[in-house]
Formats: structure tokens, C-alpha cells, sequence
């Protein structure tokens, strides 16, 4: 919650600054942005599913938000859907909150089996 926090006030502060370069600083800053989304939407599933410590659970959210990209945009898809029937019925506020997390953790548990814990608490594919 913080650095996307922190990620909005250097977008702000950024969109107001004007230096050489600029263009540059933005495209990494979009793509911190991007990375950012794509680890929230795994960190709560790898916090549940495994007991691990910060900086392993934000690593294995990483790995598997880029390792299994299909399955981040089909969460991106469910998320943008759930906001847009919000939008439209209101009332779905009450439920589509829970009953989204758990289609998301449903679908989560049934990523391929390859994925195995070793002594380092990482997880990876077996090839």
C-alpha cells in the first residue's frame, strides 16, 4: 500500500516537473506501476497458501505474476469486470468483494502442480 503510494506521488510529482528525460522517467515509472499491480493481485494468495517472510512473499508474487502471465491478465479481467458491474449495479457491492476473492484463490489452487517448494522457501517450475 505504501509504495503504491509512493508510486503516485512520484506520477504526480513527475506529470508536474518538466527536465530532459522525462519520457524516459515515465516509462520506468509505468512499468514499476505495472510490476506493482501484477504483485498485489498474487502477494495475498502466496500469504495464505505459504508461510514465508516479506521479502520471499513479495519475490514468489513477482515469479508468479510473470511466470503464469495468463492467469495475472485473466485476474485483471475479473477485477475490471467485478468494478464495471459495480459501476452499473451497485448492489453488488456487498458481495462481489468476497465472492471475487474466492474465484481468484479457486483459480490460484489450481495453478499447474509444477510449482515446489525447495529448502530456500523459492518457489520455481520443474522442467
Amino acid at each position: 500500500m505504501v509504495s503504491g503510494f509512493i508510486l503516485y506521488i512520484d506520477g504526480t510529482i513527475l506529470l508536474n516537473a518538466d527536465f530532459n528525460g522525462k519520457m524516459l522517467v515515465f516509462i520506468l515509472l509505468i512499468f514499476t506501476s505495472i510490476l506493482y499491480l501484477f504483485m498485489t493481485i498474487y502477494v495475498f494468495f502466496v500469504l495464505v497458501q505459504y508461510e514465508l517472510s516479506i521479502l520471499q512473499t513479495l519475490k514468489n508474487s513477482l515469479f508468479l505474476s510473470i511466470g503464469y502471465f495468463f492467469h495475472t491478465l485473466a485476474f485483471l479481467t475479473l477485477i475490471s469486470g467485478a468494478i464495471i458491474l459495480i459501476f452499473f449495479a451497485p448492489f453488488f457491492l456487498i458481495i462481489i468483494g468476497s465472492l471475487l476473492a474466492f474465484i481468484m484463490y479457486f483459480i490460484f489452487l489450481k495453478l499447474p502442480s509444477e510449482i515446489r517448494k525447495n529448502q530456500n522457501g523459492m518457489y520455481h517450475h520443474k522442467y
